[in-house]
């Protein structure tokens, strides 16, 4: 299983891991043919907050993006919702158009803490809803 790359990526929570399937399976329907769903244990390995699995060069890339984009919170957000049963879409943006669409469509489909990855930066898009997850200390903001 292939470790997921967020770079140029909408990210998003859907709180019932059946409906994130459904709006993976929408988005894919609508043109939109890079869309990853994470759910459960699998969904965790192949998030890889860590970079553990990618080595040592994912885990120097996983630094430089938690010190340039403080990406590490929000993949720890991320994980955290996969071990409480939701599911997270990852969906690959080559346009703005594309991504106009994807945010709707997650909007629609009840999507929380979207947010869009670029190379060097971090869009927050839609914040989270409802009680937050225990996500360890350090990854508090």
């Amino acid at each position: 299983m292939n470790r997921l790359d967020t770079t140029n990526r909408l990210m998003a929570v859907i709180d019932d891991a059946a409906i994130a399937s459904a709006a993976a399976a929408a988005l894919r329907a609508a043109g939109l043919s890079d869309v990853t769903c994470l759910v459960g244990a699998a969904g965790i390995e192949r998030l890889d907050r860590s970079g553990r699995r990618g080595g040592p060069r994912v885990r120097l890339a996983r630094l430089l993006s938690y010190l340039t984009a403080d990406q590490s919170v929000d993949l720890a957000t991320y994980e955290a919702a996969l071990r409480d049963g939701r599911g997270v879409l990852a969906i690959h943006v080559a346009s703005t158009g594309g991504r106009a669409r994807a945010v709707r469509m997650l909007r629609d489909a009840a999507a929380h803490f979207v947010n869009f990855y670029g190379p060097m930066t971090t869009e927050v898009i839609v914040d989270w809803r409802g009680e937050l997850l225990p996500v360890p200390y350090r990854f508090h903001r």
